[in-house]
């Protein structure tokens, strides 16, 4: 069974025309005359979008905290390369946070998408947690017997305090991010 990593790099390689190099040979003289490659439009790369995209489709991408982002390469590495003079060498994927730091770089999307989740998911249950307690009170409320009493007391004596606790949690986290 081919895994999603082994599908990714099956999506993406070198463009055999110029063998990466973004442009090809014209004639007997290598160094006098050369030609953008069309194949791969310059950049040396060949990509299979329709691959590529199902083996996103592998898991969600994250809405909180972190995300992932592509990250071009350069020859040496380095990055972001520029697309449009032809430097990119390597595509890659940092997870980032909302403050532009990165939290991990991966050879592919699905990894970092995981990996954008896993610390996403800390922040995401604590918020989960509180609000399912609060849907639960708030049904209790609305009934007319001492069910409802029960609910409507532990609104009041809660006032709140779960709320700001998970809000806070929230905040500390980011807090810690800032000193790391």
């Amino acid at each position: 069974m081919v895994s999603e990593k082994q599908k990714i790099e099956q999506a993406v390689m070198v463009c055999p025309q110029c063998e990466g190099e973004g442009f090809y040979a014209d004639g007997l003289d290598d160094a006098a005359c050369s030609t953008e490659c069309v194949r791969c439009g310059s950049n040396g790369w060949i990509v299979d979008t329709e691959a590529l995209t199902a083996a996103e489709q592998a898991e969600p991408a994250p809405s909180g905290y972190y995300y992932p982002i592509p990250m071009p390469l350069d020859a040496d590495g380095k990055g972001p390369a520029s697309f449009e003079e032809g430097e990119v060498r390597k595509l890659v994927f940092e997870v980032w946070d909302q403050d532009f730091r990165s939290h991990g770089t991966f050879d592919n999307l699905p990894e970092a998408i995981a990996h954008a989740n896993r610390l996403n998911a800390p922040a995401e249950s604590r918020l989960r947690e509180a609000l399912e307690w609060y849907a639960e009170q708030a049904r209790l409320c609305r009934l007319i017997h001492s069910g409802g009493d029960a609910g409507r007391n532990a609104l009041a004596k809660d006032v709140g305090a779960k709320a700001r606790a998970a809000l806070a949690q929230g905040a500390d986290d980011e807090a810690d991010r800032l000193e790391d």
